[in-house]
């Protein structure tokens, strides 16, 4: 299954229907849990931004 990931703006991250946002200690937190798939998807996005 594909996994389609959009970034809104700095602190805010789509994974599929799910919203990852930054907190106030810069840690990301889905509203929902993410599947191993999605999170796979979400570390490799963030590697390619320069956030890990």
């Amino acid at each position: 299954m594909a996994v389609e990931i959009s970034q809104t703006n700095d602190d805010t991250i789509w994974v599929n229907s799910k919203v990852v946002r930054k907190d106030m200690n810069n840690h990301w937190v889905a509203n929902r849990e993410l599947t191993p798939s999605e999170r796979d998807a979400f570390d490799s996005h963030l590697r390619s931004i320069g956030e890990m």
